[in-house]
């Protein structure tokens, strides 16, 4: 737990999520995925509104 000079507190309990608790407004959950210990995806979620955003950062397989 880290708590930033404007009382933000971000909690990281685990190395792939992290939830943004700010003293005002709605928190953000951030979930990390990966594949073979590469990035391959982060998901945001923001309030209680906590849609189905996924970010994809690898670029996409090659078809054989």
């Amino acid at each position: 737990m880290t708590t930033q000079p404007d009382g933000t507190i971000l909690y990281t309990p685990f190395p792939d999520y992290a939830l943004t608790d700010p003293p005002t407004g709605a928190d953000t959950v951030r979930t990390t995925y990966r594949l073979g210990g590469r990035i391959v995806a982060v998901q945001p979620k923001v309030g209680a509104a906590a849609g189905s955003v996924l970010l994809h950062l690898n670029r996409p397989l090659p078809m054989s």
